[in-house]
């Protein structure tokens, strides 16, 4: 039995929004893989959920300490924060790999 604290996942409000959108998105132009996006997502909480250290920093980031993870089949990253004296792991923003610049977090 493993003495570590159990994490907690907090997806922020913002986050939340961009992940429906992005999945109502996918559903309606991806008809042969319409739950890849909640599959993905879904893996990527149980990676951090373990391993909430896996992401990289990302560098200049406008919130201390920002992390992010690619789900690799849709190429969108889960940018995070880890708390570790609070256990908790919040979602700041789900958001595509391939555009330009980075989500708006403040």
């Amino acid at each position: 039995m493993s003495d570590a604290p159990t994490l907690t996942i907090v997806i922020a409000p913002r986050a939340r929004v961009q992940l429906i959108t992005v999945d109502e998105w996918w559903r309606e132009h991806r008809p042969e893989a319409p739950e890849l996006i909640q599959l993905e997502f879904g893996e990527a909480l149980e990676q951090l959920r373990t391993a909430p250290r896996s992401g990289v920093f990302v560098l200049g980031a406008p919130v201390p300490d920002l992390r992010r993870v690619l789900l690799v089949r849709t190429r969108y990253h889960v940018y995070y924060v880890f708390d570790e004296q609070r256990a908790t792991v919040e979602i700041m923003a789900v958001w595509h790999a391939m555009r330009g610049r980075g989500p708006v977090l403040r």
